[in-house]
């Protein structure tokens, strides 16, 4: 998907523009990832069995 992305942006304007987009779009779409995974983090939490951390000796 990126490549298809990144060739209708330099397609539009100059590849440095491209490149200079690039991070943001990174950076940006990071943020939603994580923020729809932290959505469902309690809810998968529950379904996770609880195990008891001991020291090892």
């Amino acid at each position: 998907m990126a490549p298809v992305v990144l060739g209708r942006i330099y397609d539009k304007s100059h590849i440095e523009i491209t490149f200079l987009i690039l991070p943001f779009v990174l950076i940006l779409l990071g943020a939603v990832l994580f923020y729809l995974g932290s959505r469902c983090y309690d809810s998968d939490m529950i379904k996770v069995a609880k195990i008891k951390l001991e020291d090892a000796v």
